[in-house]
């Protein structure tokens, strides 16, 4: 019987197949924070579709920064292009505040100064409440774009517009949602990146219909990006995508909506994805470890990447010959490569990689049930079970067997929440980081040589910092002023006090880190 069927079967299963694969657009009856997606991704809606019809548009557009500066152009221009789709524009920007040092510095925004070089009516506003929309030649705001605002546009605006708000937001959504995404692209090490078009939902942020959206994977992001660049690269796309979707009547009721493909239930799974909050002071702080979590902190690409994005670092540390909590600010921050690293740094690389993998041996014996996972065990044949003799691994580190290990003990501040606020600033809230370091003496003179800490997340590695500026004193380099920080102890306890320690549980990271430094 299933064999007679089976024709019948394979027709009605390719006819799924090729019903799934067509674009199925759901259609949205107005701007609101439910909505469903179709299974077509990219700019397809706008360059295949054909336009709808549009009232002219009377737009209040609601920006800030330089990326809003660059879809306000857009849409002067077209209006000047074509004031049968864009009748008029109104800007409404946020009040100047200080800045700067002293907060002596008041800066008025981009998006104001350029509205008035565009000859724009302009309003200020810090709280939408008790305020309304003007009526640029007695006729109602009839569409709402905020671009970089900073404030929630409120329900009662958009639903009296009547075409509702359109956002423009420089990542691939729903990845990356917040407020910073070009800064949180560069963090994650993202490779690819984009713009999305989206309408504004009427309670949260960056939770609207998409309506256009940069084709996947998306744009490939140039090795060494700083925001700057990132920022010059994704602005213009904003700008073009906004003023082609109001060309091809995105913004017309029904709107339809384009779904990433993480979202195609069924067909691909769901990637994991990242909330981009507002960077503050608190991001630059060195997370020596994760909080709440604990474990492994970051890997010394993932600082230097982190001092690439965001600038200068800081952190806190007690002088040895006072115990007052002192700030720092690292400058000059990177990643050590190996053919530059010192001689006992890559001393105590060998010994560190001795010392774990006798303690993986110890554990082995205590445990001999105990079994790595999967992905580890291909690794772990391929290295010999054989006996380490500390002794012969001091004598091949060289001069690090002779001396004391230099160790710096961090003061790392609690994280509140994924905003980045800290939120205890007492000592007993303090987590405490003992770390060794080792002087970069390539300058031929400690007073310009950098150090190099080792890290422990992910690929390990040293991080070399060039400068250091400490509380109440100037800008030195590194060697010098990390002197009075210093504390000295033999080899062996320095060791077991780096990686015995409750904040450093190292054990696999820096075992598959130092596996391939012929130590065994």
């Amino acid at each position: 019987m299933m064999r007679r069927l089976s024709p019948f079967l394979r027709a009605a299963t390719a006819a799924t197949a090729r019903r799934q694969l067509q674009p199925r657009h759901q259609p949205i009856s107005h701007f609101k924070s439910c909505y469903s997606y179709s299974t077509v991704s990219g700019e397809a809606p706008l360059s295949s579709w054909p336009p709808k019809p549009s009232k002219p548009l009377r737009i209040l557009f609601c920006g800030s920064d330089d990326f809003s500066c660059e879809a306000l152009r857009a849409l002067h221009a077209e209006h000047r292009r074509n004031a049968d789709l864009i009748r008029s524009i109104d800007v409404l920007v946020r009040p100047a505040k200080p800045t700067g040092r002293g907060l002596k510095v008041v800066r008025q925004p981009p998006s104001r100064i350029l509205a008035q070089e565009l000859g724009l009516a302009v309003h200020e506003r810090d709280t939408f409440t008790g305020w309304e929309m003007p009526h640029p030649g007695g006729e109602p705001i009839n569409l709402i774009v905020a671009v970089s605002f900073g404030l929630l546009v409120p329900k009662r605006l958009l639903r009296a517009a009547h075409y509702g708000g359109l956002n423009v937001h420089p990542s691939l959504l729903p990845d990356l949602r917040g407020p910073a995404p070009l800064h949180h692209a560069l963090l994650a090490g993202r490779t690819h990146t984009g713009v999305s078009l989206q309408t504004l939902a009427e309670d949260k942020f960056d939770a609207g219909a998409i309506l256009a959206q940069t084709s996947r994977p998306g744009l490939a992001i140039p090795a060494g990006c700083t925001v700057e660049q990132l920022h010059a690269l994704l602005a213009p796309l904003g700008a073009s995508m906004l003023v082609s979707g109001l060309r091809a009547g995105v913004h017309v009721p029904p709107v339809i909506a384009v779904v990433p493909p993480e979202r195609r239930t069924g067909l691909i799974p769901r990637a994991p994805l990242l909330h981009a909050p507002k960077i503050t002071a608190a991001h630059r702080q060195v997370p020596w470890v994760p909080i709440p979590s604990g474990g492994p902190g970051p890997s010394a690409q993932d600082m230097a990447r982190r001092a690439h994005v965001l600038g200068q670092l800081w952190t806190h540390a007690r002088p040895s010959h006072t115990g007052l909590k002192m700030r720092m600010i690292l400058d000059g921050v990177d990643v050590a490569p190996r053919d530059e690293w010192p001689a006992d740094a890559a001393a105590f690389a060998r010994l560190a990689a001795a010392q774990l993998r006798e303690k993986q041996q110890r554990q082995r014996e205590t445990n001999p049930s105990q079994t790595q996972p999967q992905s580890k065990k291909k690794k772990k044949d391929r290295v010999p079970e054989i006996e380490i003799d500390l002794d012969q691994i001091r004598a091949a580190g060289g001069s690090l067997a002779d001396k004391p290990l230099k160790t710096v003990t961090w003061l790392q501040m609690p994280v509140a929440d994924l905003t980045g606020s800290t939120n205890d600033a007492r000592d007993e809230a303090l987590v405490k980081v003992r770390t060794p370091y080792f002087v970069d003496d390539a300058a031929g003179s400690r007073q310009r040589s950098a150090v190099l800490v080792p890290m422990a997340g992910g690929g390990g590695g040293f991080l070399r910092i060039r400068a250091i500026k400490v509380e109440g004193d100037r800008s030195r380099a590194a060697a010098e002023a990390i002197r009075a920080f210093t504390e000295e102890e033999p080899v062996d306890s320095g060791l077991v006090s780096f990686f015995d320690g409750d904040v450093f549980q190292l054990l696999d990271p820096l075992t598959s880190w130092f596996e391939d430094l012929d130590v065994f």
